[in-house]
């Protein structure tokens, strides 16, 4: 029995070794598999990322060719029209406001101050007049006012412009007053020039100071006749205006007239009877026949 019992642990013992041999031999194994990989790997360095002397296409002796969707940078060259003018030209109108066919002066300065430089007047970009400077840089210039317009000036050197100014053109007219009767409509004729005028005419009438009618009528061919309320004797006032239209401005006038007075006896006839009338009816007075 006891030598039995020898034998078993004598060979347990021998299976322990061997094991113990064998996990030595497995991990020096490993070990020295690991340490063979190490040169191996330290000696693959990693290309960075562009660097064109890694890629085998980069040779140095060959330029790469431009890309054709890339223009190539051109300075721009200088606009001559962009060049600043050495010149400053102010000008004024003599009115800003004028009657039909009547002259306008444009009067104006260059500065510097410069003798002999040749301004050009312009109607609506149209050129009606041209001056010189004299020795302080002023000018002076007009043409025949004919309708609304705007004014400009520019030296017709380097085309150096100022600012542009609107011109008011008022029609010219001319009243002819009929022979007034108390109480009965005067006729009131208005010519008008030019005679392409055709605006609105309105007259308001006032008798001692007193609103007694309007009156409107349309501007035919250059002419109007208006039919004027006169409910009364002596003075009437009345106040004119032609309604501005696109190509001519609003004009105001006041004309007066009087109405004179007659006496009546039994048995007068006439236009003064019939005012007198037409005056005692508006009172709703009866006259017999």
């Amino acid at each position: 029995m006891g030598s039995l019992s020898s034998d078993g642990r004598g060979a347990r013992s021998l299976a322990g070794w061997v094991v113990l041999f064998l996990v030595v031999a497995v991990v020096g194994s490993a070990v020295a598999a690991t340490i063979s990989a190490v040169p191996a790997l330290a000696d693959e360095t990693p290309t960075p990322l562009g660097d064109v002397s890694a890629s085998p296409s980069a040779d140095p002796s060959v330029s790469p060719s431009p890309d054709p969707s890339v223009s190539p940078s051109v300075a721009p060259s200088p606009d001559p029209s962009a060049s600043v003018s050495p010149y400053t030209l102010t000008y004024t109108l003599s009115q800003p406001a004028i009657n039909y066919g009547r002259t306008l002066t444009v009067l104006g300065t260059v500065a510097p101050a410069a003798e002999g430089l040749e301004v050009a007047v312009a109607v609506d970009g149209v050129d009606v007049a041209t001056v010189l400077t004299d020795a302080a840089g002023a000018f002076t210039a007009g043409f025949v006012a004919e309708r609304n317009c705007v004014v400009s000036a520019r030296l017709t050197a380097d085309g150096t412009t100022g600012p542009s100014l609107p011109l008011t053109v008022r029609p010219i007219v001319s009243t002819v007053t009929g022979d007034p009767i108390p109480f009965l409509p005067t006729r009131f004729a208005i010519r008008v020039t030019p005679a392409d005028y055709d605006g609105i005419a309105v007259a308001r009438v006032y008798h001692r100071g007193v609103l007694v009618g309007k009156v409107l009528g349309r501007v035919v061919d250059g002419k109007v006749v208006l039919r004027l309320p006169t409910p009364g004797i002596e003075w009437f006032k009345v106040e004119c205006a032609l309604r501005a239209t696109e190509e001519y401005g609003r004009k105001e006038f006041t004309r007066n007239f009087k109405v004179p007075y007659r006496t009546l006896r039994v048995g007068s006839s006439g236009l003064i009877v019939e005012g007198l009338l037409t005056r005692l009816s508006q009172l709703r007075i009866r006259v017999p026949a």
